[in-house]
């Protein structure tokens, strides 16, 4: 599974907890996610389509943000 496959299907609660230097990304972008019941089942896939943000934007400052956090 690639890097981008594996964030886009995990939920973003489970990413926020696994990575919780993750939740600024989430907060710039879609606020609602951060505390948001719906975040145990939504994807970032999901996020980004009712969002209407750029997949790779959204990917990419995950990935700044891991460093070499990212799939430990």
């Amino acid at each position: 599974m690639t890097e981008r496959h594996f964030l886009l299907d995990m939920p973003i609660s489970e990413i926020m907890d696994r990575w919780p230097q993750t939740v600024p990304v989430f907060l710039k972008h879609q606020p609602q996610c951060v505390g948001c019941a719906m975040s145990v089942f939504d994807t970032i896939e999901d996020a980004v389509l009712v969002y209407n943000i750029p997949v790779e934007v959204v990917l990419g400052e995950l990935k700044a943000v891991l460093g070499s956090d990212f799939l430990k």
